[in-house]
């Protein structure tokens, strides 16, 4: 699932996980978001942010009070600072990816973490 509130902005993440055989759930903080991922068969949610900031951080708690550790959450974002990671590590993230994404580390933190809902075409 990927939630996110610009979606277009997010075309190089999208293509590849659907390169790699995703089923792309998008969804926005507006929703509700435990219905729309109970409708999935999620193997994990990437929050996709245009910017860090202490305001789009705390999203990442709200992420996790909603998905109580059932999926992996991985967080993009450019320009990421080590406090910032560290911030959003201690926040519940997963993981992180730089955005623009390369294609390489995207496949690899999806094969890391949702290892029986990929396949690995190289």
């Amino acid at each position: 699932a990927i939630l996110s509130e610009n979606r277009e902005a997010n075309k190089a993440i999208s293509s590849i996980l659907d390169s790699m055989g995703f089923e792309l759930c998008y969804i926005n903080f507006r929703e509700n978001i435990k219905e729309k991922l109970r409708a999935y068969n999620v193997a994990a949610v990437l929050l996709l942010l245009d910017e860090v900031t202490e305001k789009n951080l705390a999203k990442v708690i709200k992420l996790q009070s909603l998905l109580r550790n059932k999926y992996p959450a991985l967080v993009a974002a450019p320009q990421w600072t080590r406090a910032q990671v560290i911030q959003a590590i201690k926040y519940g993230a997963q993981d992180i990816i730089n955005t623009p994404p390369e294609t390489e580390v995207v496949q690899n933190k999806f094969w890391e973490f949702a290892p029986e809902q990929t396949s690995r075409v190289e």
